[in-house]
């Protein structure tokens, strides 16, 4: 007769559990940093180039988005001056 190894519901439950609170509940944010911050600088210069070599609707996003980045990666920001930017980005409409 063929026996076949059964996990107990117990065990599957809590190796569901471990890997849902380790993979769930990472965070997205950026730590501010003055690498991360000057790596993200080389980001912004480089979607500033492709927007001004090809100002299509698209690349204006992605360049708002890389400032929007750049600008939560810099710890030199007090958080009212980083609303405050963020603030001018939301109201940028790009075309």
């Amino acid at each position: 007769m063929k026996t076949q190894f059964k996990f107990p519901k117990l065990t599957l439950l809590l190796a569901t559990t471990a890997f849902i609170l380790n993979y769930g509940c990472k965070s997205n944010s950026v730590t501010p940093s003055v690498d991360a911050c000057a790596a993200n600088a080389e980001l912004v210069s480089k979607a500033a180039t492709t927007f001004s070599n090809s100002p299509t609707k698209a690349n204006c996003e992605a360049y708002l988005a890389s400032v929007n980045t750049y600008l939560d990666s810099c710890p030199g920001l007090t958080t009212a001056q980083r609303a405050d930017y963020k603030a001018q980005i939301a109201a940028t409409k790009c075309q």
